[in-house]
């Protein structure tokens, strides 16, 4: 499900790429768990504290954050993988589930400028709905609620 929901996130704003971003067991970290259009297999180990760098920053805040170039930008957390990948532009969501936070869906772009608050507006709807989804998954597994 997790590979459905960041190929249409691709097809839904156009970005050359998306991953997604779950907190961990106790809530400190962003891990990824899954992403489409990467170049590169790095995302498959970030794990990005809360409240650190964009992703970890919309985590905490619970906001999106739109990059206009990532190139120079200080909030990223790692400017290597952001090089090797080719992002210029990124827009980070967070899901949620209610009013908790569960993770990040960051969708980026090899062209400075890329996303508008068009973007924005839609993948934070999208992001609304992956998050029941996901929570919805997890309930069937057996896993515990967000924030449980």
């Amino acid at each position: 499900m997790l590979a459905t929901i960041s190929r249409s996130v691709n097809a839904l704003i156009g970005s050359a790429g998306c991953g997604i971003g779950l907190l961990n067991a106790d809530g400190s970290a962003v891990e990824h768990v899954a992403a489409h259009g990467s170049r590169t297999a790095e995302w498959r180990t970030l794990a990005t504290p809360v409240g650190a760098g964009i992703i970890g920053r919309a985590a905490a805040s619970g906001t999106p954050i739109r990059v206009e170039d990532m190139r120079g930008d200080p909030r990223t957390a790692d400017p290597l993988i952001d090089e090797n990948e080719g992002i210029r532009a990124m827009l980070s969501v967070p899901l949620r589930v209610g009013a908790a936070v569960i993770g990040v869906i960051s969708a980026y772009s090899h062209e400075p400028g890329y996303f508008s608050s068009r973007e924005e507006t839609l993948l934070e709807a999208f992001a609304e709905q992956a998050g029941i989804a996901i929570q919805n998954a997890r309930a069937l597994r057996g896993e515990p609620a967000a924030g449980a």
